[in-house]
C-alpha cells in the first residue's frame, strides 16, 4: 500500500476454508450459535439439545471448502441430512447442520467444526 503518508507492504495468506464458529457470548469458547434444526429452539439451558436431534450451527470461513466435519464431544455429528454451505441471504454466514451422537451429554459439550482440515474455535453445545 503507498499513499502520501508512506509505503507498508503486508503478507496475507489465502487459504480455501478457515472456519469459526460464531457464539452468543462473542467468547471464541462460549456457547455456540446454535438451534434446533427441527424446532428452531435456540440452543441454551432451558432448550438443550438430546442425542438424535439435528443441530443447526452457524459460522463463518466455510469458504471454498471440499470436505466439512463436525464433532461433538469427540464423536462425529454427521447423520442422513448433513448440510454444511452458505446461508443464501446472508453473505458471509455459513451453517452447518447434523445430528447429535449418542454418548455425549452435558451442559457445555465441546463442538468443533473442521473444513479442508483447519479446525474451528471450540465452542459448546448444551446436550441432555
Amino acid at each position: 500500500v503507498t499513499n502520501a503518508s508512506g509505503q507498508q507492504t503486508v503478507n496475507v495468506v489465502l487459504v480455501p476454508a478457515v472456519p469459526s464458529i460464531f457464539t452468543f457470548t462473542g467468547v471464541a469458547s462460549g456457547p455456540a450459535a446454535a438451534e434446533n434444526a427441527v424446532t428452531l429452539a435456540i440452543i441454551d439451558a432451558a432448550t438443550p439439545l438430546h442425542a438424535g436431534d439435528y443441530v443447526a450451527l452457524y459460522i463463518t470461513g466455510l469458504g471454498q471448502a471440499q470436505t466439512t466435519t463436525v464433532t461433538v464431544g469427540g464423536q462425529s455429528c454427521a447423520g442422513q441430512y448433513f448440510f454444511a454451505g452458505p446461508v443464501p441471504s446472508s453473505e458471509g454466514l455459513d451453517q452447518v447442520n447434523c445430528q447429535i451422537p449418542t454418548g455425549v451429554s452435558g451442559a457445555a459439550v465441546p463442538v468443533i467444526v473442521t473444513a479442508n482440515g483447519r479446525a474451528s474455535n471450540a465452542a459448546t453445545l448444551n446436550i441432555q
